[in-house]
């Protein structure tokens, strides 16, 4: 069931076919289809859906193009994996369906990562008049993502890498010399040995190589806490 009033489920299916149809375009090959069953929930209601899903290759990585419904809006998300079974277990970050057609082609780009750090994204809605973080006070990479709180004028930055194999999870507070050379390397391991400069303030490790299961450890509680509010905030002025 359409969980929307004032937007239309024809018009969205179209422009999911135009985000997949432009991947193509930048190199994207379609490898396979999958029927897949999807459950979001999306403020109090429940949208089940039995989707034949498009598989594509780009590069080192498999994706596929779904529905991501949050209480607002309809949105869109690639979400990729390292095969075609694992397809569909890393997310990049969401964006409204109803922007202009440039505007999503920009979208495609990053979220693909041809565009590691664009000057500018096109996210409706997150504005800065309140206070509440903007499309400047974010930047990210393949498995880094760094933040600007305004607020408190305070950086930081956490590192997640996620496999077959488990998931793992580095935060840190950085400084305002790292933040401001974060994406300017053409490699990007590069960026993620930058972070590693800063403070650690939060680490998870949960591996099939682990002998004691999850390990989680507090490195420097308020930063931790600093941090989680920085990106309550960006979420928040995102709906």
């Amino acid at each position: 069931m359409w969980p929307y009033e004032n937007y239309d489920e024809n018009e969205y299916n179209q422009i999911v076919k135009f985000v997949e149809a432009y991947a193509v375009t930048l190199g994207a090959k379609l490898v396979s289809t999958k029927e897949e069953t999807f459950t979001t929930v999306a403020g109090d209601k429940y949208i089940r859906e039995r989707l034949e899903m498009n598989i594509y290759r780009f590069g080192e990585e498999y994706f596929w193009v779904e529905h991501h419904f949050t209480p607002s809006r309809p949105c869109i998300v690639f979400s990729f994996g390292d095969s075609i079974e694992t397809v569909g277990s890393d997310d990049a970050e969401p964006f409204p369906y109803d922007l202009d057609k440039e505007e999503l082609k920009a979208e495609v780009r990053y979220s693909l990562g041809i565009e590691t750090n664009p000057e500018e994204r096109y996210i409706t809605g997150i504005v800065n008049d309140n206070g509440g973080l903007n499309v400047k006070n974010k930047k990210q990479g393949n498995n880094w993502t760094a933040y600007y709180d305004p607020d408190t004028k305070r950086y930081f930055a956490e590192i997640i890498y996620t496999s077959r194999e488990g998931r793992e999870q580095y935060d840190y507070e950085i400084t305002q010399e790292i933040y401001g050379r974060l994406g300017s390397f053409g490699e990007d391991y590069k960026n993620e040995e930058l972070i590693r400069n800063g403070k650690m303030s939060y680490s998870f490790q949960n591996t099939m190589y682990g002998t004691l299961g999850p390990e989680r450890t507090v490195w420097d509680e308020e930063a931790k806490e600093a941090m989680k509010e920085c990106i309550r905030k960006k979420e928040k002025f995102k709906k």
